[in-house]
């Protein structure tokens, strides 16, 4: 059996990023690996805890 990884990384864009939703999933991306850049979009400043 081969195993084959992909290198590719990700760029998520996430509209929102503020509100509760959008806020939540900014966590988990900023937390997976797999993601090397996160575009967002939000009304208000994102806290960067």
């Amino acid at each position: 059996m081969t195993l084959i990884h992909n290198n590719m990384t990700k760029t998520a864009v996430v509209i929102g990023a503020s509100g509760l939703t959008g806020g939540f999933l900014v966590k988990r991306l900023v937390e997976n690996p797999s993601y090397d850049k996160i575009i967002i979009a939000a009304r208000k400043p994102i806290a960067e805890n």
